[in-house]
């Protein structure tokens, strides 16, 4: 008895091709999350970084244990923080310099926001 073995999964270029494009598109996908990294957390305020940045802010805090930023505001009606890491290690490694940004509904004073950083490690800056 003789056996035959037929194919008829298609082409392996075929296969090659879908392999590119997922990750093509998985490629593009990183590329996007940085960009929308900082409003990922967020619906209340979505241009957060826009409004809360070095350039603008009430209250400016630091973590030396990761060298980050936070940037505290009050934006449209809800208490913000704004997280950067100007480290050149971090810009090369995710290509830019914001990590996150969120409001934070409970906070009713900025110390309230202040005091919540504080327990993660931030400080003030004076």
């Amino acid at each position: 008895m003789e056996t035959t073995f037929s194919r008829t999964s298609g082409s392996g270029f075929g296969r090659l091709l879908i392999v590119i494009l997922l990750l093509a598109i998985i490629g593009g996908s990183v590329v996007m999350m940085t960009q929308a990294h900082a409003r990922r957390h967020d619906r209340h305020v979505a241009n957060i970084p826009d409004k809360c940045n070095s350039n603008s802010f009430q209250v400016h805090m630091f973590r030396q244990a990761d060298n980050r930023d936070a940037y505290l505001c009050f934006v449209e009606g809800y208490f913000v923080v704004s997280i950067w890491n100007f480290t050149k290690e971090s810009i090369e490694k995710w290509g830019d310099d914001e990590v996150t940004s969120f409001s934070r509904p409970s906070a009713h004073t900025m110390d309230e926001l202040i005091r919540y950083l504080e327990r993660i490690g931030y400080t003030v800056v004076p």
